[in-house]
């Protein structure tokens, strides 16, 4: 009988849930001093992860052929959760081997972030075991990864049961570390099924957007975007021109010229932009990463003008060259350079695509 990821998903999500539970009590001082607490009871959290484990990994392994897809609140849920659980592992490798539990190092957590973390897995387990099965795919890797995330909870959960009946025998407090090797296999496997299924998702999606590419290449932009972008070369072309003459005739050591030129390049850049980017969005069937973009822009250069008048009004600037001695004082201004770098690389490429897939249009007929 093969288990349903429904009910491998939900089950690891109780099992997540009680053990975060379990360090919340933990943290009421008159529990910290019960010895059932400390010698029987504490074990039952760390076996419900074990179980809660293997049933996963066995679940994501008979259903590696029809894995479904992540829509995507859960995308980026998944990203988040396993940036920081790599984060605090890569700590833990790098920063963290003063914490030592009887010689041995310890996979540290701070119990607030443990437990944040414990619930954000539990949450989104439930919503991957109750979404709709509609979109599926083969992850054989996937498959791969959790029935050995599962063979390695299972030994694990062996050697604790057998350091449990050892330490009710010898009276060893210390027992066999299972504990200790247990907070370094959560952090693994949680990264390893989590970046499994991120790039199995992901190779779906470069396979959606090649095709959408395809599809859009195949059809002419609006009227509107071909007006935008030809302008955009034109004025482009004029704005360079008169740059180079006023270069070579010195009309720059004229402040006025200078001025009206610079005045006339930020209107033409910001009138165009901002055109552009509107027909771009109006446009049917764009591709992920180019509507993307599309609609960062505006977000972007809008943040960085209100981040720069926060900064300028509400925070010192000697506070900010202290907290930036190795950048520069001006780090408003920078902010600010930037973003308007990347609006005109927006339009730059809104520019340079349409009039590629106008050419190409222009060819075939």
């Amino acid at each position: 009988m093969k288990l349903s990821l429904k009910h491998s998903s939900i089950a690891m999500a109780a099992c997540a849930s009680l053990y975060a539970l379990s360090i919340l009590i933990w943290q009421i001082p008159a529990v910290q001093g019960w010895t059932i607490w400390r010698s029987h009871i504490g074990y039952l959290p760390h076996v419900a992860v074990l179980i809660g484990m293997i049933i996963l990994g066995i679940g994501l392994y008979q259903q590696r052929e029809q894995i479904p897809r992540l829509n995507k609140s859960l995308r980026w849920q998944a990203i988040g959760i396993t940036i920081i659980t790599a984060c605090i592992l890569i700590y833990n490798c790098l920063f963290n081997g003063s914490v030592r539990i009887n010689g041995m190092s310890y996979c540290y957590w701070e119990s607030w972030s443990h437990i944040v973390i414990l619930l954000w897995v539990a949450a989104w387990l439930l919503q991957f075991g109750l979404a709709k099965r509609e979109n599926t795919y083969a992850n054989p890797v996937l498959g791969v990864v959790g029935i050995i995330v599962s063979l390695a909870a299972t030994l694990l959960l062996i050697f604790m049961l057998v350091s449990y009946v050892h330490v009710l025998v010898t009276g060893h407090v210390a027992g066999f570390q299972t504990t200790t090797w247990l907070s370094w296999l959560r952090p693994i496997a949680l990264i390893s099924l989590g970046g499994t299924m991120l790039l199995g998702d992901s190779s779906i999606i470069k396979e959606q957007e090649q095709t959408d590419n395809k599809i859009q290449e195949l059809r002419a932009y609006s009227r509107a975007n071909q007006v935008i972008a030809k302008v955009s070369v034109g004025v482009i072309a004029v704005l360079s021109v008169l740059a180079i003459f006023s270069g070579i005739f010195g009309w720059f050591e004229n402040t006025y010229w200078e001025d009206c030129y610079f005045i006339t390049v930020l209107g033409s850049i910001h009138m165009l932009w901002i055109s552009s980017v509107i027909a771009m969005l109006l446009e049917k069937d764009l591709a992920r990463w180019h509507r993307t973009i599309n609609i960062l822009a505006p977000l972007i250069i809008n943040g960085a003008i209100v981040l720069a008048l926060l900064l300028e009004v509400y925070i010192p600037r000697e506070v900010i060259y202290q907290l930036s001695r190795t950048l520069t004082e001006d780090i408003p201004e920078m902010g600010f350079i930037l973003s308007i770098i990347f609006v005109i690389a927006v339009w730059i490429i809104n520019t340079i695509v349409v009039l590629r897939t106008t050419l190409r249009t222009k060819k075939k007929e």
